[in-house]
C-alpha cells in the first residue's frame, strides 16, 4: 500500500466512478482499478460494491476517506512547510453567515497584519455546509455559530450570542410586554433555511415545547428576511448583532423572548485528524483572545 493508492481511492471515492477518477488522474482504467484492489486487499474489506457498472460506497471507504485525506493533506502540509510554506502558503478558513459578516472581517484583517503573503481563502455559508466541507478537507477550519456533537470534529468555544424576535413597526408584538413562544407560534414566520445553525436552534427550542414550526418563508440571505420583516411580511428570530447591523434595521424592532434561552456558544471547528500549521493555530489563537 502506497500514499499513490491513497490518493487513487481519494479519487475514485469522490467520483464514484473508476472511468471518471481514471480520467481526472490521467491514468488507466486498469490501473486505477489495479490500485484499488490492492487497498481492499492490503486491508482486507471491500471498499466499492460493484452493481451494473456503478460503483457504490461501503462503510470501509468512508472510514478510510476520513483517514486518507487528512494524512495526504498532512504530509503536503508538512512539504510545504520545509519550504517556508506556513509564511507564503494557502489556508482555508469557513464561518456560518452571522459570523462571516459580523467578526471574520476584522480577524482576517489582523491576521492578515502578521502574515502578509498568506493567502486565506474563506467560504461563508450555511453550518452544515460548513461541517461537510471540513468532513471533506475542502477547509481547515470554520467558525460556527453554536455547534452540535460529531465525533469527527473538535469544537472549541470562543465566543457568545443570542437570537431575538425580530418584527416590523406595525406588528402587534412590537408594542406587547412580554413576549413568549407561543406568542411568536401563531406569527407568519420568516426563517433561515434548513441546516442553517439557526434554524437548528429554533426548531429545537419550539420542538421542546411541543411546537413545530412551518415558516411561511426560508431564505439563506439575512438581509431578505430583514427586508421582508421590514414590511411586515412575517416575524423571524434572528442573531441580535447580525440584525443591528442590518441597513434596514431602523424599520425593524428587536424584542427579547421571556420563557426561552436562545443564547448560544459560537465554535472553532476542525476534523479531528487535521493537522493544524503554526499559522492556523496562531489564527485558533486569535479568535480566543479576542473575545476573551
Amino acid at each position: 500500500m502506497t500514499l499513490r493508492n491513497l490518493e487513487i481511492f481519494i479519487e475514485v471515492y469522490r467520483k464514484e466512478s473508476i472511468t471518471k477518477a481514471s480520467e481526472n488522474l490521467n491514468m488507466t482504467q486498469p490501473a486505477v482499478t489495479r490500485a484499488i484492489k490492492e487497498l481492499e486487499q492490503y486491508y482486507d474489506v471491500l471498499l466499492f460494491e460493484r452493481y451494473k457498472r456503478h460503483l457504490f460506497r461501503t462503510k470501509a471507504a468512508d472510514q478510510l476517506y476520513s483517514r486518507a485525506v487528512h494524512i495526504i493533506e498532512s504530509l503536503n502540509m508538512l512539504d510545504k512547510e520545509l519550504l517556508n510554506w506556513d509564511d507564503s502558503g494557502k489556508i482555508k478558513i469557513g464561518a456560518s453567515i452571522t459570523l462571516g459578516n459580523i467578526i471574520l472581517p476584522s480577524l482576517i484583517q489582523k491576521f492578515q497584519e502578521i502574515k502578509p503573503k498568506l493567502d486565506i481563502k474563506v467560504k461563508i455559508t450555511n453550518g452544515q455546509q460548513l461541517k461537510n466541507d471540513l468532513y471533506d478537507n475542502v477547509l481547515d477550519l470554520a467558525l460556527i455559530e453554536g455547534t452540535s456533537y460529531d465525533d469527527q470534529l473538535i469544537t472549541i468555544p470562543f465566543r457568545k450570542d443570542h437570537l431575538v424576535l425580530v418584527v416590523g413597526k406595525g406588528n402587534p408584538l412590537s408594542m406587547k410586554e412580554e413576549i413568549t413562544l407561543k406568542d411568536i407560534f401563531k406569527e407568519k414566520l420568516i426563517l433561515r433555511e434548513k441546516g442553517s445553525v439557526g434554524r437548528t436552534l429554533v426548531d429545537t427550542i419550539f420542538s421542546i415545547h411541543g411546537m413545530i414550526i412551518d415558516p411561511a418563508w426560508e431564505s439563506t440571505s439575512t438581509q431578505a428576511i430583514i427586508k421582508a420583516v421590514s414590511c411586515n411580511i412575517g416575524a423571524s428570530i434572528l442573531p441580535k448583532e447580525l440584525v443591528q447591523i442590518d441597513r434596514n434595521r431602523k424599520n425593524v424592532i428587536i424584542r427579547e423572548i421571556s420563557d426561552a434561552d436562545f443564547s448560544r456558544e459560537n465554535h472553532i471547528v476542525f476534523h479531528k485528524n487535521k493537522h493544524l500549521s503554526p499559522a492556523l493555530q496562531l489564527f485558533i489563537n486569535m479568535c480566543r483572545t479576542t473575545f476573551q
